[in-house]
């Protein structure tokens, strides 16, 4: 520039620099910082961005950055603030509104962004002719220039910053005009494109603002029963090849607009949507020709690169199939349906083949190819997933005409008519695979409709015993690959020796070094299913196989694709402990690879976590784990603040947790403690104050609790850590090296400073000697916690301590606590205090652990029963709301209770404790008989019917003791109901001779806690 920006002065010349310095890539970094400083800061920069805009002199694209960065000043500016002047507003808003009918299409819609983002702060109080003078624009459709302008404003105008009272009004002074424009079929069609693009804004704008939809829906409703006719006119008509795109673009943006009103205000539009079945009906069929040629075929001649809001044939296919999915399961609109329902299905599923542009994605780029096909995309095959599904859940006919539509879709693949027969076959494999549990269901009932057996033996080979001309069709592999998975979908039903002889097929493909790639994957994923469903003498000499050369090809893999190969390597792992063992020195090393690549990809992460898991409950791993992982975990641990590891630091304190909570505890010894337990205590005592390492923080807390479990009292009191940070004094014991943590961590936020209360959890449990002169400062850094705590999980599991430190102490725990102030004025002691917050806690604490120990605390106050210090102890027992208070002063209000007697609360606990624990049992006994049914291969009719539990026969209310005059019953009289609970120590009723394994650490340490057995009974 000519001028020093920190002496930037406010022209023509100098922000025309300034815009240039802007858009050069060298300079971009260096005007843009200064670009609120020395700009927007001073008055006139926003008036001379609009002088540039509208100067015609100067170049376009000039002309349009201008105001794209006038766009920017207005939004940030414009409200609240003395830059710009009013003056210079209202000079701002007088220029650019002749600018609408720029005959350049990017200073059109450019100067609609300003002018739309403008008319939402200042119209209407201080631009109140913007919408009339916008409507004569509108009104002159002959003058495509400034109409298309104008409507761009009007639907800037729309947005949600808008007020509803605006949008109003906008309704009603435009939607008449804005309905005899969209009469005209002589007008173009991009005029009716804005038309509908407004349509569809208002309802966009009606149906998300939920506080003001109905006030808005009444000033619409009136509109909308002048639409019908004119919808109806737009979605009948005949398309025009000149207009294609534009046409089916009109169409589409109408049935959404239907579509979001519909969903929001059923009983209002019902008599409208009624009005247009026809239509849309007529409207799915005479797309799918269109659709066919266009998009399955690739056979489209429609402009590749289209204008800005128009879209082409699969926007309004799959705008179409959303609408029928919203409306098809209605109970009202059954007599309608019902008759074409096969003829509903026939359509939907001709709009399930695969588009051309997918087979160049399995052919190209196989995680996009996973990606159209995922769950979640947006595409008509996805929605007509939902659809078929929704019709199957509604339609008794339906199943068996899916069922007849495959078979015909079938035989006329085998005619082989033309090229794309075989788009017809890759549906129905696509259908029998995607809707498996239906035809399963099918074969059931009906045997003759569907066989499973006869689709594995006689229909599925077809796909693998095409000729030599076939094997170079670029189809051929797709075909095996859903051939492959679906027979991994039907295996669990037919006879093993038929599904045994698809998993050798898989094997074979997954082995052949001229397997295309995608159909490798098709084979891993149908290996997954299949080997789950086969006896394991069946698959035994498969899984290493299988387990090897998938590992060969993770490195070639990426995004989608690795993770779908990962998820069926985890299968492959869980089936057999012994030959996972056998294959460590095969998975570690891969599987280190990968995650040393994908390591900042939290699915690929803990994927790879979970295949660790499964290695580490495989007692063949070890050392083979430690001796092909260490090495790289205490590299990035030493160093996890450097560059290079900072990314990463996090996944591989996790992975350490993983690998240590199932490490046998003869292995430890002083190299493995230097080696791991060193550089994670580093990397927590470093940390602590450091609010940017939380992630770090919480990963490395966890993950040194499988040490404190699995290394004896004696190594804690005697094994001094090297740290690098000196914060501990020298020969520091690991004991001490913990508690440290411990307290530095407890009284961080809550965000972190509940992972450190499992720290205390496991050297109470396992380390009681140690903490016996702690035990003072120990109480009040949890009573301290205790009283400021907002998290309920945190509450809860300070709670869960006290309970535990009363089972091991007793007596001494509960007359301390007596002795310590309270830090709630209401009570008088810490441990009223502690109670009071322990008995409104214990119904919602959630692990089976934490609950048992509660209890069993609960009912060990009964044996103070006769102490009178305890008969006058009240708790809080049901919070009082007050209606009258606004929100604001609830906020500002402590939570207020009522009270009552503590072993009237503590009886109430357990014994609702008990009955959940009733219902607990029924639910898991239902869930084992509906996985034994399906294990014999015994489906329900109606699949989409949850399991009931059926509720408990009303007894007898029990007895709850009265208040006896002033204060309340004694705590004798509530022993009856304790007495008809049994405690009991039920150690064999964990099953681990399945290959089950445990998700998290915790978990794993909290089943070998001498409380976890123990049940109610």
């Amino acid at each position: 520039m000519t001028t020093e920006l920190s002496a930037f002065q406010i022209n023509k010349e100098n922000v025309l620099q300034f815009l240039n310095g802007l858009l050069d890539p060298n300079l971009n970094k260096q005007y843009e910082s200064h670009l609120d400083v020395y700009c927007f800061n001073q008055n006139g920069f926003g008036l001379t961005l609009a002088q540039i805009g509208i100067d015609t002199s100067i170049n376009v694209d000039i002309r349009q950055f201008s105001f794209i960065i006038l766009k920017k000043f207005v939004q940030e500016r414009w409200e609240g603030k003395q830059i710009p002047s009013d003056a210079e507003k209202a000079e701002i808003r007088h220029i650019i509104s002749p600018l609408l009918a720029d005959p350049s299409p990017k200073i059109r819609t450019a100067i609609a962004m300003c002018i739309g983002k403008i008319g939402v702060y200042d119209w209407p109080a201080k631009w109140p002719s913007l919408l009339d003078d916008l409507m004569k624009c509108i009104n002159n459709p002959g003058n495509m220039n400034l109409f298309s302008g104008a409507m761009r404003c009007l639907e800037i105008l729309c947005c949600d910053e808008s007020d509803h009272e605006n949008i109003a009004q906008i309704m009603i002074s435009s939607f008449s005009v804005l309905n005899a424009l969209l009469k005209r079929i002589d007008l173009e069609p991009l005029v009716h494109i804005k038309i509908t693009q407004v349509f569809k804004k208002i309802a966009i704008y009606t149906t998300t603002n939920m506080d003001v939809n109905k006030t808005l829906f009444k000033t619409l409703l009136p509109f909308i029963n002048e639409w019908g006719d004119i919808f109806a006119l737009h979605l009948e008509a005949k398309i025009d090849p000149k207009f294609i795109n534009e046409m089916f673009t009109i169409q589409a943006n109408l049935i959404e607009t239907i579509s979001m009103l519909y969903n929001d205000f059923q009983s209002s539009v019902s008599p409208f949507i009624e009005r247009l079945f026809s239509s849309v009906w007529a409207l799915f069929k005479s797309s799918y020709p269109y659709y066919e040629q266009i998009e399955i075929f690739g056979e489209d001649h429609t402009p590749k690169t289209l204008e800005e809001g128009v879209f082409g044939i699969d926007k309004l296919v799959s705008s179409l199939l959303e609408f029928l999915t919203l409306v098809i399961n209605k109970k009202k609109y059954k007599g309608i349906f019902e008759p074409i329902i096969r003829d509903i299905i026939y359509q939907v599923i001709l709009y399930m083949k695969m588009p051309n542009d997918w087979l160049d994605l399995w052919e190209t780029d196989i995680n996009q190819f996973l990606d159209q096909e995922d769950d979640h995309s947006y595409n008509p095959r996805v929605i007509s997933v939902e659809l078929l599904t929704s019709i199957l859940a509604s339609y008794p006919a339906a199943r068996g005409a899916m069922v007849e539509l495959v078979k015909f879709l079938f035989v006329k693949a085998s005619e082989k008519q033309n090229p794309n027969w075989w788009r017809y076959r890759e549906v129905c494999l696509f259908i029998l695979t995607t809707y498996a549990n239906e035809f399963i269901a099918i074969a059931k009932k009906n045997p003759q409709l569907f066989d499973a057996t006869q689709l594995l033996q006689n229909q599925l080979p077809l796909d693998f015993a095409a000729s030599d001309k076939q094997e170079d069709e670029e189809y051929t592999g797709i075909l095996k690959g859903r051939s492959l998975t679906c027979a991994g979908a039907y295996g669990r039903i037919v006879d093993s020796s038929i599904s045994v002889q698809y998993l050798n097929q898989a094997v074979q493909v997954i082995s052949s070094s001229t397997s295309p790639l995608p159909l490798k994957l098709a084979a891993i994923k149908s290996m997954g299913t299949l080997i789950e469903s086969l006896p394991l003498e069946m698959v035994n000499t498969g899984i290493p196989k299988a387990i090897q050369v998938t590992c060969s090809f993770l490195s070639q893999l990426s995004e989608d694709s690795l993770l779908l190969v990962l998820d069926a390597l985890l299968l492959f792992t869980k089936i057999d402990r012994d030959i996972t063992g056998s294959m460590e020195s095969v998975l570690t090393p891969s599987l280190t690879a990968v995650w040393i690549n994908f390591a900042n990809d939290q699915l690929i992460c803990e994927t790879i976590n979970d295949i660790f898991r499964v290695m580490a409950s495989c007692p063949k791993s070890y050392p083979g784990i430690l001796k092909n992982l260490l090495p790289t975990l205490n590299i990035i641990l030493c160093a996890y603040d450097k560059s290079l590891y900072i990314g990463i630091a996090d996944s591989t304190v996790d992975l350490l947790g993983i690998v240590v909570s199932k490490l046998d505890s003869s292995i430890i010894d002083e190299f493995l403690l230097r080696q791991l337990l060193d550089p994670l205590l580093n990397i927590l005592v470093s940390i602590y104050n450091d609010e940017s390492s939380r992630k770090l923080a919480r990963a490395a807390l966890l993950s040194v609790i499988p040490f404190i479990y699995k290394l004896s009292t004696q190594v804690l009191v005697e094994y001094k850590p090297v740290l690098e940070n000196k914060t501990l004094p020298p020969q520091s014991s690991l004991a001490d090296c913990l508690f440290f943590i411990f307290q530095s961590y407890i009284v961080q936020s809550e965000l972190i400073s509940g992972n450190a209360i499992p720290i205390l959890k496991a050297l109470i449990s396992k380390h009681t000697s140690i903490i016996n002169n702690h035990l003072a400062n120990i109480n009040n850094l949890l009573i301290d916690r205790l009283a400021n705590c907002k998290l309920s999980t945190t509450k809860e599991a300070l709670c869960v301590v006290f309970a535990r430190l009363f089972l091991i102490y007793k007596q001494n725990a509960l007359d301390y606590l007596f002795t310590v102030p309270s830090p709630d004025p209401e009570f008088a002691s810490a441990l009223e205090f502690i109670l009071s917050e322990w008995n409104k806690s214990h119904p919602d604490i959630q692990t089976y652990l934490d609950t048992n120990i509660s209890l069993l605390a609960l009912v060990s106050l009964f044996d103070y029963s006769t102490d009178k210090r305890f008969q006058s102890i009240q708790v809080h027992s049901t919070p009082i709301t007050n209606e009258k208070s606004s929100r604001n002063i609830n906020k500002k209000l402590k939570e207020k209770w009522t009270k009552c007697n503590l072993y009237e609360k503590a009886t109430v606990n357990i014994y609702e404790s008990y009955k959940l624990m009733l219902l607990d049992e029924k639910e898991a006994e239902a869930e084992r008989k509906k996985k034994e049914s399906a294990a014999n291969g015994e489906y329900d009719d109606d699949l989409y019917e949850e399991v009931e539990v059926e509720e408990e026969e009303e007894e007898e209310e029990e007895y709850i003791p009265e208040e006896q005059g002033e204060g309340f019953a004694p705590a004798a009289e509530y022993q009856h109901i304790l007495d008809s609970i049994d405690f009991t120590n039920n150690e064999n009723d964990d099953d681990t001779d399945n290959f089950e394994v445990d998700t998290d650490i915790l978990e794993i340490f909290d089943k070998e806690d001498q409380y976890y057995n123990v049940k109610l009974r």
